[in-house]
Parts: C-alpha cells; structure tokens; sequence
C-alpha cells in the first residue's frame, strides 16, 4: 500500500513538473492567469501581449491578445471594449489598459485586470486620448501620455495611492517612452522638426537632457524601448517609406543599426532576457496622394543582431503595440 502511494505520489510530481517546464517553452499554449498578485515572470518568459483588430468585426476596434514567441498559443484576452493601450507587469501579475468605453472618443479610462483580463478596476480617467501607458519595472507606478490637439504630456499615477503627478505640460516633442531598469529614469522618442532625438528624463529632475540625435526621419510615429536586462535602448525611427531600428547602450553611448525596412512600425518591444526583440511591422502602400497608407500590421521576432527574423502573426489584420519583457 505505502509502495503504491509512493509511486502515485512520484507520477503526480513527475506531472506536475513535467507541466511547469512546458508552461514557459515556446511550443506550449500561454499559462493562465491563476496566481493572481504574484510574479509570473518565468511563466510568461515566452508570451507577448498585443493589441490586434481579428477578434473584432470592427477594423478600428482592438482587444487585447497574447500570442508565443514562436506564433503559437495566440488568443483574445479581453473584447469588452475598444482598447487603445495595453502594458503589463509581470513581477506583480497584473495587466494594465487604456479604454475608449463609451465609443464616443469624449473620455478614456485606464484599468488594472488579473492575468486572465479579469476583475478589472477603474484607475483613471481623463478626457485626453491616452496614446501609450508603461508600467515602471518595480509595478508600483504608471507612466501615462496624454495627447491633446498636437500635444503630448506625460502624467505618473502612483499605483499604491492612486496619485496623480503631472511631469510635463503638453508638449509636441516626446512621442514615445520607456522606463530605465531602476525606475528612475525615462527614454523618450522625441521628436524635434524633422529630427528624431533620444532624450533621457530624470525624475528627479524632471526635464528632459538630449542623448543621441537620429537625422531627417520625420514620421510622427517612432518607439523608445528599454532593455531591463541589458541597459540597451532600442529606438525605432520611421521615415514615410521605411523603418530604422537602432540598439542604444546608455553606458558607452555608442549605437548600431540592427534592423531597415520597407515597412513602417507600429511598436517595439525587448524580451526579458534582452536577447531578442519584437516589432510590428506594417505594409507601405505608395499612391500618389498618399505616400504612406498603413494595411495590415504582423508582429516580427529578431535576435538582438538582428539575425533570425521570424514572423509570427500573418498579414490579415492589424497587429500593434507588443510587450513582451
């Protein structure tokens, strides 16, 4: 009898861990989002969360999917309503998004939802559209960027106390930020006539210092993302014909090209080793009267060399904004 509870007991363990190394490989279906508060980096090493229109029957409504690096396991996680941003944090394990609930573009609301995008909670509203939202790396503070008119401002809500604190006035430059590894220092896309700069912020300065300078790539829409792992900015720079990839090291300020495109990007995002990342890469349409009509956007995997370009979504619908670290 102790033989036999011995071996039901040794098959429960070998299940169990047999499960938990498959839960985070590449070949098995995204994990669910039972632990609920907790860190779920190691269980999500793998998974990119995204925005995609395919779940919809609207083409300008976008839920919130995740999807595995390798293109498998992809489903909706939330189709509640039309989503504009989405950021997670996974040492907390809380998701984390911007909405247009109304369907009248007058108001938007940012929640906090488990794992699953459920049990959302309401932790702001504001009647700016909310163009990106990034959780800092420690999940105790959201950055958020309002756009008003031609104007972006950037706001932090204190997610423990829910408040508010305006760090710039709306400006036309900063397009795009991420959080440094510490917390305490912003990137930011910033776009300055027909230049795009890469300005550091510091918190507690609160102003913007001037990094690096990438010249004549005067599309408004250009992304800042910023490795926890290895301290390296990727900036993607988007002309009207064809996108720039470059990976910044913030210690020795040196740079090189890792990617170019005759494609534009709709968002960027490291994995957590640092080792790869994620675009979403649109088609270009050249008409004569209008030189870049975005189609179909597809999420693509890259080595930090930029080697090894796997696409994982197919050119269907429209697929933005990942976050994968």
């Amino acid at each position: 009898m102790k033989f036999g509870k011995s071996i039901l007991l040794f098959l429960s363990i070998f299940v169990i861990i047999g499960f938990l190394s498959t839960a985070c490989n590449d070949n098995s279906t995204n994990p669910s989002g039972d632990n609920l508060g907790s860190d779920v980096s190691a269980m999500y090493q793998d998974s990119i969360l995204f925005l995609t229109n395919r779940f919809s029957s609207d083409s300008t409504t976008f839920h919130i999917a995740i999807i595995n690096a390798d293109g498998s396991g992809m489903r909706v996680l939330f189709d509640k309503w039309n989503i504009t941003y989405a950021n997670w944090s996974l040492n907390t394990g809380r998701i984390y998004f911007s909405a247009d609930t109304n369907g009248d573009e007058e108001s938007y609301q940012i929640y906090s939802c488990d794992m699953n995008c459920q049990n959302e909670t309401l932790l702001y509203s504001t009647t700016d559209y909310v163009g990106e939202i990034k959780v800092s790396p420690d999940g105790s503070k959201l950055l958020i960027m309002l756009t008003r008119n031609s104007g972006n401002k950037l706001v932090m809500l204190d997610l423990i106390t829910l408040q508010v604190s305006e760090l710039t006035d709306y400006l036309v430059q900063p397009v795009s930020v991420a959080w440094s590894p510490d917390g305490s220092t912003l990137a930011s896309a910033y776009k300055n006539e027909g230049d795009v700069n890469l300005e550091i912020f510091k918190l507690e300065n609160q102003f913007f210092t001037h990094e690096r300078v990438f010249i004549d790539m005067v599309r408004p829409n250009n992304y800042v993302d910023w490795s926890r792992a290895t301290e390296k900015i990727a900036i993607l720079v988007n002309h009207y014909s064809f996108s720039l990839l470059y990976c910044y090291d913030y210690y020795t300020k040196t740079d090189y090209q890792l990617t170019v495109g005759n494609f534009v990007t709709n968002g960027i995002s490291w994995s957590q080793t640092g080792q790869r990342v994620v675009l979403a890469e649109s088609l270009v349409w050249i008409e004569p009267n209008n030189p870049a009509r975005l189609l179909q956007s597809s999420l693509y995997v890259y080595n930090v060399d930029g080697t090894n370009k796997v696409q994982i979504t197919d050119d269907t619908f429209v697929d933005k904004y990942p976050c994968w670290q």
